[in-house]
Protein backbone atom coordinates (compact mmCIF):
# COMPACT_ATOMS: atom_id res chain seq x y z
CA UNK A 1 0.00 0.00 0.00
CA UNK A 2 2.82 2.32 0.54
CA UNK A 3 4.10 1.85 -2.73
CA UNK A 4 1.14 2.14 -4.15
CA UNK A 5 0.73 5.47 -2.55
CA UNK A 6 3.79 7.11 -3.96
CA UNK A 7 6.07 6.16 -0.51
CA UNK A 8 9.82 6.30 -1.35
CA UNK A 9 10.76 2.60 -1.94
CA UNK A 10 13.99 2.21 0.42
CA UNK A 11 11.49 4.02 2.99
CA UNK A 12 9.59 0.42 2.77
CA UNK A 13 12.77 -1.61 3.13
CA UNK A 14 14.13 0.68 6.14
CA UNK A 15 10.53 -0.51 7.71
CA UNK A 16 10.37 -3.73 6.97
CA UNK A 17 13.73 -4.98 7.53
CA UNK A 18 14.52 -6.59 10.84
CA UNK A 19 11.14 -7.75 11.51
CA UNK A 20 11.78 -11.22 13.13
CA UNK A 21 8.91 -14.14 13.02
CA UNK A 22 9.67 -17.34 12.22
CA UNK A 23 13.00 -16.79 11.16
CA UNK A 24 14.28 -19.46 8.43
CA UNK A 25 17.29 -19.57 6.06
CA UNK A 26 17.50 -19.41 2.08
CA UNK A 27 20.29 -20.16 0.37
CA UNK A 28 22.80 -18.58 2.88
CA UNK A 29 20.49 -16.02 3.39
CA UNK A 30 18.69 -15.29 7.29
CA UNK A 31 15.32 -14.19 6.03
CA UNK A 32 13.13 -13.66 9.76
CA UNK A 33 9.63 -13.19 8.64
CA UNK A 34 7.34 -12.51 5.48
CA UNK A 35 7.72 -8.78 6.02
CA UNK A 36 11.63 -9.63 6.11
CA UNK A 37 11.44 -11.22 2.88
CA UNK A 38 9.45 -8.26 0.91
CA UNK A 39 12.32 -5.94 2.28
CA UNK A 40 15.10 -8.03 0.86
CA UNK A 41 13.76 -8.81 -2.72
CA UNK A 42 13.05 -4.85 -2.71
CA UNK A 43 15.96 -4.03 -1.60
CA UNK A 44 17.54 -6.60 -4.14
CA UNK A 45 15.62 -5.05 -7.00
CA UNK A 46 16.46 -1.51 -6.23
CA UNK A 47 20.01 -2.66 -6.01
CA UNK A 48 19.94 -4.31 -9.43
CA UNK A 49 18.88 -1.22 -11.34
CA UNK A 50 15.35 -2.31 -10.96
CA UNK A 51 12.21 0.78 -10.38
CA UNK A 52 9.34 0.76 -9.06
CA UNK A 53 6.45 2.16 -10.63
CA UNK A 54 3.04 3.65 -9.14
CA UNK A 55 0.01 1.22 -10.81
CA UNK A 56 -2.25 2.81 -13.07
CA UNK A 57 -5.88 2.66 -10.75
CA UNK A 58 -8.21 3.12 -13.98
CA UNK A 59 -6.24 0.11 -15.48
CA UNK A 60 -6.14 -1.64 -12.10
CA UNK A 61 -10.22 -0.94 -11.44
CA UNK A 62 -10.66 -1.89 -14.71
CA UNK A 63 -8.80 -5.36 -13.93
CA UNK A 64 -10.78 -5.66 -10.44
CA UNK A 65 -13.91 -5.21 -12.55
CA UNK A 66 -15.43 -2.37 -10.80
CA UNK A 67 -16.25 0.83 -12.25
CA UNK A 68 -15.20 4.47 -11.66
CA UNK A 69 -17.08 6.82 -9.72
CA UNK A 70 -18.26 8.81 -12.68
CA UNK A 71 -19.80 5.67 -14.11
CA UNK A 72 -23.71 5.91 -14.11
CA UNK A 73 -23.88 1.84 -14.00
CA UNK A 74 -23.76 -0.09 -10.65
CA UNK A 75 -20.64 -1.63 -9.34
CA UNK A 76 -20.59 -5.19 -10.06
CA UNK A 77 -21.43 -7.83 -7.30
CA UNK A 78 -18.94 -10.22 -7.13
CA UNK A 79 -19.68 -13.68 -7.15
CA UNK A 80 -18.34 -16.63 -5.01
CA UNK A 81 -16.92 -19.61 -6.61
CA UNK A 82 -19.14 -22.33 -4.41
CA UNK A 83 -16.47 -23.35 -2.44
CA UNK A 84 -15.88 -22.71 1.41
CA UNK A 85 -13.01 -22.51 3.18
CA UNK A 86 -11.79 -25.25 5.22
CA UNK A 87 -11.10 -23.49 8.23
CA UNK A 88 -13.98 -21.25 8.71
CA UNK A 89 -16.52 -22.41 6.11
CA UNK A 90 -17.27 -18.97 4.77
CA UNK A 91 -17.74 -18.31 0.64
CA UNK A 92 -14.55 -18.80 -1.19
Amino acid sequence: MALRSGVDPNQVVEHLQGITCCPVWDGGTLVRSAEDAVSLVLKQHLSDGGTVQAIDKSVRTEQLGLFKSSDTEKPAISTTTGDKCVKCAGSL
